[in-house]
């Protein structure tokens, strides 16, 4: 299994992702079982969000 896993984190208000409130980029290891976690701040409480984690590589298994 890969030791580490680029992530790109989004944000927005449309599940299409039009338009991305904002991002940023973490890393899943095998030290946190390729688990992730970000704090987003400045959201609005009353506001619906969605949210996606991307994996920036292509060569990638899951079973």
């Amino acid at each position: 299994m890969t030791a580490a896993v680029p992530l790109v984190w989004e944000v927005t208000t449309t599940p299409e992702f039009g338009e991305t409130i904002t991002r940023g980029e973490v890393t899943a290891t095998t030290a946190t079982d390729h688990t992730s976690q970000v704090e987003v701040w400045g959201l609005q409480p009353t506001q619906v969000y969605y949210f996606r984690f991307v994996v920036t590589t292509r060569d990638l298994t899951g079973r």
